[in-house]
């Protein structure tokens, strides 16, 4: 994270993700045919036969749920995530925003694909288990302070940059 507090502006178009919850069958089952709906109801569906079986089977881990609308409209095409397990492990990812639908009036799901180059091309030169150490204190902080959801969007560097200028890593 120093490389995002010590130069944000080369994260633009680049969002960051924390959460400590899990999506279920049940979430990808209304997201899936939430998507379909939508494009039923269009003159022309733009979904193919091929896209609509692979909403129905997408990695459980690959999909964002439950987040608010605000945050639906502005997540970003690519961005990285940050989870935190129920025993307290933190695991990095990169990803690119595939999907996103409102299933609700404010439930957003958002469906990803792993980005495998995203993490290079961003300039992380370590792997992601020595980001994570790298990082540990200031993650410690983002998760004490994500909101009761267990969730959090910084959808730029500069977000992301800011929230972590805030942080008090004396503690």
């Amino acid at each position: 994270m120093d490389h995002v507090v010590s130069d944000p502006e080369s994260f633009r178009g680049v969002g960051f993700v924390f959460t400590s919850g899990t999506s279920t069958v049940a979430h990808r089952k209304e997201a899936a045919g939430a998507f379909i709906k939508e494009d039923d109801g269009r003159d022309e569906p733009l979904l193919s036969k091929r896209t609509r079986k692979a909403l129905r089977l997408w990695p459980l881990g690959n999909i964002f749920s439950d987040w608010s609308s605000e945050d639906i409209s502005a997540w970003p095409q690519r961005f990285v995530y940050a989870h935190e397990g129920g025993r307290g492990g933190v695991s990095y990812w990169f990803y690119e925003h595939s999907h996103s639908i409102l299933v609700g009036h404010d439930r957003g799901m958002v469906f990803a694909t792993q980005a495998g180059d995203l993490r290079r091309s961003l300039g992380f030169l370590h792997g992601r288990k020595t980001m994570v150490e790298a990082d540990a204190p200031r993650l410690r902080l983002i998760f004490e302070k994500v909101d009761h959801e267990g969730r959090r969007l910084f959808e730029s560097g500069n977000t992301l940059a800011s929230f972590l200028g805030d942080l008090d890593l004396s503690a």
